[in-house]
């Protein structure tokens, strides 16, 4: 029996890297590091991940920084509903 190829995937956000795993390797979960990728079978399991964004087949972008003028800040709308 040929063996499936395999393909490196990134998990796409924490909740991924934490919880999915691949049913034909249950124990072997994502990184601690959401940068590293994961080998996977290149199956129809992978390729459903794939297309429902849970996977990725490259690194997922970093956060995007807090603007520097909003950090630590309260709106001056939700002090408004805080008063009533």
């Amino acid at each position: 029996m040929p063996e499936t190829p395999s393909i490196k995937v990134w998990a796409a956000t924490e909740n991924v890297r934490k919880y999915v795993t691949h049913p034909l390797l249950p124990r072997v979960k994502f990184p601690d590091d959401i940068s590293q990728p994961l080998s996977w079978p290149d199956d129809s399991f992978t390729k459903t991940r794939l297309r429902d964004g849970e996977v990725l087949l490259e690194p997922p972008p970093p956060p995007a920084p807090e603007p520097e003028g909003l950090k630590g800040t309260i709106s001056a709308d939700a002090e408004v509903q805080n008063k009533e």
